[in-house]
């Protein structure tokens, strides 16, 4: 079974005659109908889960960029390497924040909305040239992903990067045409201004570029224009971007390497590494199996089947987009971690859209019953640990501050040993527990013995624009003979940066004493003594 095809220049939105035949008469009635029901489920679902979820270190980053005072001081702060994400992403979480009350789902809605889009672009593209059954299938894909598990409700820029990237690949199918042309250049650039690392996503449509021209002898102006303006941002942020790596970039905790590249398959999938680049390889022999049919077979349109060969070869370009990323941030050593190669969740799904035509109706009726019982087991467990839509933020911070109580040493500082989950402690705390507590920055010895210095480096900017208590540990100790601190070594790793609860080694090693006071879980608070050999 091979896979149909339009006609590039005059099908618009027509759907291929084989995509219907899949379902029957009614297939594309049926499949909107069907996307519909995806949208507004993704809406509730991510709406439930911003009001349940607490911030995390991230998205702490976020909602401080986004209420300073005023646009100049946002821009100042990124000057200073505040925060990592592009300006736009700042103003528009500024805009929505001053319009929503409820700030974890404020903070969140454009990735909500960045999530919606996705879905509806996938199905768009796919339809164009497999019809809509083949297209449903495909927009329920990304549910599988951390795309919607993670990115959908986090508020950070990545939703919204992946939007702007298929947004300007449904522009991309109709670049033949300026205004699609000049869509694409908007989406692109808008990308590129939310997230520095959206600049990848250019490499797979200037390859789909490249074989147009090396199999037509055509260079479409308005795509290579499009192209240039999602580069444009970069060079006007392109001081934002250097200070982050001049004040980053000599312990950044996500070094590039081969290993983290194939691993990224699996991340994305929540699977093991193994099966992430089984799966991957699977993807591209069927993007390769696709590619391969369309050059061998005579088709009465050659227009036709090479449009639909340049789609093979930009969605074989989304595949490979970890290694890519793995060779430039290797040669300009740079940081590279899965988040930042995202658009491979948009290749992967559109591949499933080149393979599906190809297989028999019982193993498209068996992968989708595989699909939709995976996400709904997930969906089950989500729905049955979700009660009430209370955010655990406050009640963790109010069970840390009964902990800390119930030593008595009121006048004591209280000092957090994680610096990843200082910033969400202090900002759902108590008043009166808050301004007892401090982080303790010392980035020579969080290198010695966590191998980064990120969070402390960038704690240290961080209060200058936020009333959050950082003090460098020298001038504290000198200070404080005795202090109290909070430690929890059982608390997961957030975003992929390892949690190493490194201050109780550190201190008794530097001859403080710690005496155990309090416990519960994994959660401990110490008493903290400068004894004689104490430096």
């Amino acid at each position: 079974m091979s896979i149909a095809v339009t006609d590039d220049s005059s099908a618009g939105d027509r759907p291929s005659v084989h995509g219907n035949a899949f379902l029957g008469l009614d297939a594309e009635k049926l499949a909107k109908r069907g996307l519909a029901i995806l949208i507004v489920y993704a809406v509730v679902r991510s709406l439930v889960a911003a009001a349940s979820k607490p911030f995390w270190y991230d998205e702490i980053c976020t909602w401080i960029m986004a209420h300073q005072p005023s646009v100049r001081a946002i821009w100042d702060a990124l000057e200073h390497a505040a925060d990592s994400q592009g300006p736009a992403f700042y103003l528009i979480e500024r805009t929505i924040s001053a319009i929503v009350p409820n700030e974890e789902i404020a903070l969140r809605l454009p990735s909500i909305f960045g999530y919606c889009c996705i879905t509806i672009c996938v199905f768009i593209f796919v339809r164009r040239r497999v019809g809509g059954a083949y297209a449903l299938i495909c927009s329920l894909i990304p549910f599988t992903t951390v795309l919607f598990e993670t990115y959908a409700v986090e508020a950070r820029a990545y939703s919204l990067v992946i939007a702007c990237v298929a947004a300007a690949l449904v522009c991309y199918q109709r670049a033949s045409s300026w205004s699609w042309a000049v869509m694409m250049g908007l989406c692109l650039a808008l990308a590129q201004s939310l997230h520095y690392y959206a600049v990848f996503a250019l490499v797979p449509i200037g390859l789909a570029e490249v074989s147009r021209f090396l199999r037509a002898r055509e260079i479409r102006i308005g795509v290579w224009l499009a192209l240039l303006c999602g580069v444009a941002p970069l060079a006007v942020f392109w001081p934002l971007l250097s200070r982050l790596r001049e004040y980053y970039g000599a312990h950044f905790w996500a070094r590039p390497s081969l290993f983290a590249a194939a691993a990224m398959y699996g991340a994305f999938f929540e699977l093991k590494t193994r099966w992430g680049i089984g799966v991957a390889a699977v993807l591209v022999l069927g993007v390769l199996g696709t590619a391969l049919d369309l050059a061998a077979r005579k088709i009465k349109s050659a227009a036709e089947s090479g449009s639909v060969f340049d789609e093979q070869v930009l969605i074989l370009g989304f595949l490979g987009l970890p290694f890519v990323g793995y060779v430039v941030t290797k040669i300009a050593h740079g940081g590279l971690t899965d988040r930042y190669m995202l658009p491979v969740v948009l290749g992967a799904t559109l591949a499933m859209g080149s393979i599906l035509p190809r297989l028999g109706r019982t193993s498209v009726a068996l992968l989708v019953a595989f699909v939709l019982f995976g996400v709904g087991a997930r969906e089950g467990e989500f729905w049955t640990s979700h009660h009430g839509g209370q955010n655990a933020g406050k009640s963790d911070a109010e069970a840390i501050e009964r902990l800390a109580i119930s030593v008595g040493r009121e006048d004591l500082p209280v000092a957090v040993s994680d610096g990843l989950e200082f910033p969400a402690l202090v900002h759902y705390a108590e008043p009166r527990f808050k301004d007892r507590l401090v982080y303790l920055v010392d980035p020579g010895q969080a290198v010695a013995y966590n191998r980064t210095d990120i969070v402390d480096r960038q704690l240290v900017v961080l209060r200058t624009i936020a009333p959050i208590r950082v003090a460098e540990f020298p001038e504290f100790a000198a200070q404080h003979r005795n202090f109290l601190l909070y430690s929890d070594d059982g608390r997961e790793a957030g975003g992929g940066l390892a949690v190493v609860d490194w201050w109780p080694v550190r201190l008794a090693h530097d001859g403080y004493s710690l005496d155990l006071l309090a416990a519960a879980g994994t959660r401990r608070i110490y008493l903290v003594g400068a004894g004689a050999t104490a430096h």
